[in-house]
């Protein structure tokens, strides 16, 4: 009768023995489930507001036939640039203020007339943006490159 007891106690520790390996997997498995849905879950948060970026480049442009030179603004990114402003000061001409339009699009471009001729004097440009978030992009020139209308680039 002993005998017997001992094997009922030793078969019912394995198999609770194997129903706490089961509980340890499945726990696991959750948690390994839980890590990827939350990685997939930040990488589409991150790839969404990556497609959401603008990316807005400016130059100033002359055209030989023109006798002022001007501005061009263009968004290289796939999102939308809210109120696009710039400041240019060149030569004692300083020109500031907004492009024109509240948003520049993805792809869209905006040429203003500057009302001067641009020289091949050192300038100051600035120009920056918003995104879609609310985040503030400025940037600047940082060498002088003139474009004329058949997009050939001067130094």
């Amino acid at each position: 009768m002993h005998f017997q007891v001992v094997v009922a106690l030793a078969e019912s520790a394995a198999s609770d023995n194997g129903t706490n390996w089961t509980l340890i997997l499945s726990l696991f498995a959750t948690g390994v489930a839980l890590i990827s849905l939350g990685w997939n879950i930040y990488n589409a948060i991150t790839e969404r507001r990556a497609k959401r970026k603008p990316d807005v480049h400016a130059s100033v442009v002359f055209d030989g036939a023109d006798p002022n030179s001007a501005l061009a603004f263009v968004n290289a990114g796939p999102g939308m640039a809210r109120n696009p402003m710039f400041l240019l000061l060149e030569d004692g001409h300083l020109c500031q203020g907004a492009i024109g339009t509240a948003f520049l699009l993805a792809e869209a471009h905006k040429e203003l007339d500057l009302g001067f001729r641009s020289t091949k004097r050192r300038s100051t440009f600035v120009w920056g943006y918003m995104d879609i978030d609310g985040n503030v992009h400025v940037s600047r020139t940082t060498a002088r490159t003139l474009v004329t209308n058949n997009l050939r680039e001067l130094s």
